[in-house]
């Protein structure tokens, strides 16, 4: 199935589900648990450049779902962050898209020459083999955190 045939399939769904007397963490439990999945198998097939509205309508129908169709009581980028930092962990897809193609170009590189395939070993074997004090946490769409301090 195509992306737009998708996406009419996921906004019927939703708009069946609505309905549903689920609570708040229920209706982002079914986006993470039934949308999510259908979604990223999509833009993790074929590293493919997709448009910022396409995003733009995933969340406007992530947050129509969440709050009924009502008005949003909180703002999606305070609902997308983490459970254990105060947000509800609704899925931001624009970041799967990132990370899912952020692989090619590094599988294309280095390919040969992985042994892992787990990050931590992937950052070593660039920073050992270019001799750069670089590191994959440095890409401006990575989350910043402080590697230094445990």
């Amino acid at each position: 199935m195509n992306g737009p045939g998708l996406l009419r399939t996921i906004k019927d769904d939703l708009r069946r589900w609505t309905s549903l007397p689920l609570s708040l963490w229920g209706r982002v439990d079914v986006l993470k648990m039934n949308v999510l999945p259908r979604l990223t198998y999509i833009i993790s097939s074929i590293p493919l450049q997709i448009p910022q509205y396409w995003f733009q309508e995933i969340n406007t129908i992530f947050s129509q779902f969440t709050w009924k169709d009502r008005k949003p009581r909180i703002n999606h980028k305070k609902l997308s962050m983490p459970r254990r930092t105060g947000g509800l962990g609704v899925p931001n897809l624009y970041l799967y898209y990132l990370s899912y193609n952020a692989r090619f170009p590094i599988v294309w590189g280095y390919g040969a020459t992985l042994k892992k395939a787990n990050w931590d070993s992937l950052e070593g074997q660039i920073i050992t083999e270019n001799n750069k004090s670089i590191s994959l946490n440095s890409l401006w769409y990575s989350p910043k955190s402080n590697l230094n301090n445990p």
